[in-house]
């Protein structure tokens, strides 16, 4: 009985201590693949993943920065993710991304949320593009006032207007802009600013809201499509001393601020100081982002300077 005993009693310390041997080599296993995801997430200025969220008007002009900024910086990874405007900020005040393209900064409620975390948000201005309407071809109206604009969302005109998304950039720029206290009526949303395109050379009597991006760049061939179907019209409105205007969704007069849609664009960081996120902010004010936003026909909000050279 008692070597029986003792039998038993070897190998249960035997058995535990493979259990020990186990489990520190599990333990040692997972802290190595800890470390190995770190390194992987480590983030500077011009390494790393990011992540960007922005309203899908602003598509055609980030997709080129990521582009250039990517080729300038062969270790980054920049994804976008597009959705309304205010589903965007959504996502940042929740910490599901650190960067967002907006056509509004931050508000006062918004930014305590975001310091409340430990953040210190940079909001940095990019450029300025317009809210631009616009109709058929074949319809023979060139311009809108800002009147009728005014009476078709108050629901007292039986045009039929389409936007993108009713949370969109362009929607919650345009109730600010006419006062509407988010009582839009008279508007239906189709999904996108390529969709409003589609339906308005579908439905001739119809108007569509669009982003000035999407049809500023000249030289693009999909923007060239675009143009052959559509009028861009020109909007008749009062100045502030009661004047009556016509402004033109151009370059031009938005740098001249004689269009009256104009908005703001503005890029977002809750990302560190040498991260990321901050790299990419930095490529976009400055000179190589500035660039980009002007060949794309929007207005940069620092007009890069140009070099002449001079033979003797």
């Amino acid at each position: 009985m008692g070597s029986t005993s003792t039998n038993v009693r070897i190998g249960k310390i035997i058995v535990g201590f493979f259990l020990i041997l186990f489990q520190g080599v599990a333990l040692l296993s997972c802290n190595s693949g800890e470390d190995t995801n770190k390194k992987n997430e480590v983030s500077t200025l011009g390494s790393g993943v990011l992540k960007i969220m922005a309203d899908d008007t602003f598509k055609p002009i980030l997709g080129t920065s990521i582009e250039v900024f990517e080729s300038i910086n062969p270790t980054a990874k920049v994804t976008a993710e597009y959705l309304p405007q205010e589903d965007a900020f959504q996502n940042l005040l929740k910490g599901n991304t650190d960067v967002i393209i907006a056509g509004r900064p931050l508000t006062k409620g918004e930014e305590v949320i975001v310091k409340n975390r430990g953040l210190f948000p940079k909001v940095n201005q990019i450029a300025y593009d317009g809210l631009i309407f616009i109709a058929s071809k074949e319809n023979a109206d060139q311009q809108i006032s800002e009147d009728k604009l005014t009476a078709i969302f108050s629901g007292t005109s039986k045009i039929r207007v389409v936007c993108d998304k009713n949370n969109s950039s362009n929607i919650v720029y345009l109730n600010k802009r006419l006062n509407l206290n988010n009582e839009i009526k008279g508007l239906s949303s189709v999904g996108s600013d390529s969709a409003v395109i589609e339906y308005v050379i579908k439905h001739p009597g119809s108007v569509g809201i669009i982003g000035m991006a999407l049809v500023s760049d000249q030289d693009d061939p999909k923007v060239k499509g675009r143009l052959s179907n559509i009028n861009l019209l020109s909007i008749e409105y009062k100045d502030s001393t009661g004047k009556p205007m016509v402004g033109h969704p151009t370059l031009k007069e938005l740098s001249t601020k004689k269009y009256p849609f104009i908005r703001d664009i503005f890029i977002i960081n809750l990302d560190g100081n040498t991260n990321l996120g901050t790299g990419f902010a930095n490529f976009m004010v400055g000179e190589k982002g500035q660039r980009i936003l002007l060949k794309s026909g929007l207005l940069p909000f620092q007009i890069p300077g140009r070099e002449i050279i001079v033979n003797d």
